[in-house]
């Protein structure tokens, strides 16, 4: 392809890997300028071209790349949807009963299978989160059922604080400084979720 002007060159990153440039090319002059982006090894040779003509300052200066405060909330907002799936799906806590129990949807639906089964037998045999038998009760089961489902409100709780905080950002800096995190050690609260 063949240059016959570039203009309105910038950063598209903040890694200043790709120049986006307005580019009119002598095989498509009838077409007008066309948006273009160039890289240093661009696997066109119009592509490494035009990214060393525009470095050079041939076309202007090169415009920064500026971060977008709606673009960059809505990418938070993708990474706290995805971090609340996976601590849901990976979700496990240690039960009253004393051992660590997975505390997924499989989880609660495999202990209401179990419970909706001792309807005629005292007890069974339940499978912990560490492949770990125990024999167990159908109390005992339902005290597992309410665990998985309170830790998975504890979750969406959590979610839904993070949103807010996301949804109140008033710069990209304050999205920055934003931490997702679902995981929680012993005797630590949410509250860091509402000092990020």
């Amino acid at each position: 392809m063949n240059i016959i002007e570039a203009k309105n060159p910038k950063y598209i990153a903040a890694d200043k890997k790709i120049i986006q440039l307005e580019v009119k090319f002598e095989e498509m002059q009838d077409m007008g300028f066309l948006p273009f982006g160039a890289t240093e090894d661009d696997v066109e040779a119009h592509g490494r071209e035009l990214y060393r003509r525009a470095l050079s300052g041939e076309f202007g200066e090169i415009e920064e790349f500026v971060r977008d405060l709606e673009t960059e909330r809505a990418n938070k907002l993708s990474e706290l949807s995805t971090a609340f799936e996976d601590a849901s799906e990976t979700a496990h806590l240690t039960s009253s009963l004393g051992f660590e129990i997975d505390a997924n949807e499989t989880a609660n639906r495999d202990i209401e299978g179990l419970t909706l089964v001792m309807s005629d037998i005292d007890t069974t045999l339940f499978c912990d989160y560490n492949n770990q038998f125990h024999e167990v009760t159908r109390e005992q089961l339902e005290t597992m059922r309410k665990e998985i489902v309170a830790n998975s409100q504890r979750l969406y709780q959590i979610k839904w604080q993070y949103r807010s905080l996301i949804e109140a950002a008033t710069t990209v800096d304050e999205l920055d400084a934003i931490t997702i995190r679902f995981d929680k050690t012993e005797g630590e609260t949410d509250e860091h979720v509402q000092t990020v």
